[in-house]
């Protein structure tokens, strides 16, 4: 069902409506309930609390964020920035990254090369990855995807960390290693094993 999920993202730029994934999958939107209140209690899924809809399923969000990811015709949001380095190797397919640092709102982007496994080119050349630590709540979207961002120096994650009311814990990455730690995290999602079962 997940990967069900993620495709449907990808052929619509959005979140299918629950009843739309029902049909993908073969079952009511009644017998899909259980399964997605399993998801979201596990941290797979987001559902909008006033009405059950999915508005989030990472590494995408319906939030506007500032991780925008063109994926072949499709736009989508990345909830942050270890995800939207993530989605062209889970996908297969090459992306572009439109992000901004999060200190003073320069344009980054990124582009990917391989299938989105290697880095074609990334602008401003300073520009780094911030991955923060923080999980609150049971639910990475609202804590710790607050703290995984893009930064157009050293400099400003420096500046950034220091306008933190507590200490900003977490690691400096280069681009590189931000990619490398996005392809250990989503490259697998979309395959399955000889079961079907998932292979995360």
């Amino acid at each position: 069902m997940r990967i069900a999920l993620l495709q449907m993202y990808a052929e619509r730029g959005r979140a299918p409506a629950i009843v739309d994934l029902a049909i993908r999958v073969g079952l009511s939107a009644s017998q899909l309930e259980a399964t997605l209140t399993s998801l979201e209690v596990r941290d797979v899924i987001v559902r909008d609390n006033d009405t059950g809809r999915i508005v989030g399923a990472y590494p995408f969000t319906e939030a506007q964020t500032e991780h925008r990811v063109d994926l072949g015709a499709q736009t989508l949001n990345a909830m942050c920035a270890i995800d939207a380095l993530g989605i062209g190797a889970m996908y297969d397919r090459d992306v572009r990254i439109r992000s901004t640092c999060r200190l003073c709102g320069t344009s980054i982007e990124i582009a990917t090369l391989n299938r989105g496994r290697e880095l074609a080119y990334w602008t401003p050349e300073m520009a780094i990855v911030w991955s923060g630590i923080s999980y609150e709540h049971a639910c990475a979207a609202n804590s710790l995807c607050k703290v995984l961002a893009f930064f157009c120096s050293d400099e400003h994650l420096a500046a950034w960390r220091r306008q933190q009311a507590n200490e900003s814990p977490g690691f400096r990455l280069s681009m590189e290693e931000g990619l490398e730690a996005a392809r250990a995290i989503f490259e697998r999602s979309l395959k399955t094993g000889p079961s079907g079962a998932i292979t995360t």
